[in-house]
């Protein structure tokens, strides 16, 4: 769905009901799942359903965050509520392995084909594919170790001070 489709008499896209629910992001606050899905059913015959107001959640966040610096997070069972910029390595951490499996996904899927049934010209299109997504899933990956050995001596530098600071205070 774009950002900004109208299927409302109005004219008004669910983003911009989204903004007249939400006028100021302030954090902590949050929005149950009732009051989204009433903002969001507005002039449409039928209630949402909730993959159209998951949907248009990850539509307005595209827009709330570069306008705000605020984004919405999810509460299990709840709603949404206004992330503090706290949140937001977290939230960040956790879409970097979100889109770390999935390229680990399209790697395996490309990888794992059976050549025999390709012509010659989706063959020649799976190696290209094939180079290419192994040399992205190859440098996500080696990024991914370096990422975890500069944690482990951040980690070891932390306890070291910790070490230091409990000597100092005895």
């Amino acid at each position: 769905m774009p950002l900004y489709k109208s299927n409302r008499q109005d004219g008004r896209s669910d983003i911009d009901l989204l903004r007249d629910l939400i006028v100021e992001p302030i954090p902590g606050v949050v929005y149950p799942f009732e009051a989204i899905s009433e903002a969001l059913s507005y002039g449409l015959a039928q209630p949402v359903t909730k993959n159209r107001m998951y949907s248009a959640i990850a539509q307005f966040n595209r827009v709330l965050l570069p306008e705000t610096k605020r984004i919405l997070r999810s509460i299990r069972g709840v709603g949404y509520a206004v992330a503090y910029a706290s949140d937001h390595a977290e939230l960040s951490t956790a879409r970097r392995r979100k889109a770390e499996r999935q390229l680990e996904k399209g790697y395996q899927t490309i990888m794992h084909v059976r050549t025999a049934e390709l012509t010659p010209a989706e063959r020649s299109l799976r190696d290209g594919m094939l180079t290419m997504m192994s040399g992205i899933y190859r440098m996500v990956k080696n990024g991914e170790a370096r990422h975890d050995r500069t944690e482990a001596l951040i980690d070891q530098l932390r306890q070291r001070v910790d070490r230091l600071e409990d000597r100092k205070g005895e």
